[in-house]
């Protein structure tokens, strides 16, 4: 519940940067559904997110750019919403050791 009231207070007013860490953990698969559709919802309007998260296949949908990190580094930027993209990049930092 502490994470749903943290996330309402921050699209309250809907702000033209919405920076989130981690938005998705502590919540259930239909608030993690509402959630993603909001803010690719956002997106569209033309607002700006930064969001850092280990849920690859949640932030594609809203990425139009991805950085990976990797011990600490960029590994990889992608721009464009390729969920591929971003999996395989994903894969050759991680299994590759990059």
């Amino acid at each position: 519940m502490s994470q749903r009231l943290a996330l309402a207070r921050a699209l309250l007013h809907e702000p033209d940067l919405l920076l989130l860490d981690e938005p998705f953990s502590g919540l259930d698969p239909a608030a993690v559904e509402a959630l993603q559709e909001r803010l690719v919802a956002l997106r569209e309007a033309g607002r700006a997110i930064v969001l850092t998260t280990h849920d690859l296949d949640r932030a594609a949908p809203i990425a139009t750019r991805t950085a990976i990190l990797h011990r600490g580094r960029i590994a990889s930027v992608l721009d464009g919403r390729a969920a591929d993209a971003v999996a395989a990049a994903y894969r050759a930092v991680v299994a590759g050791g990059r």
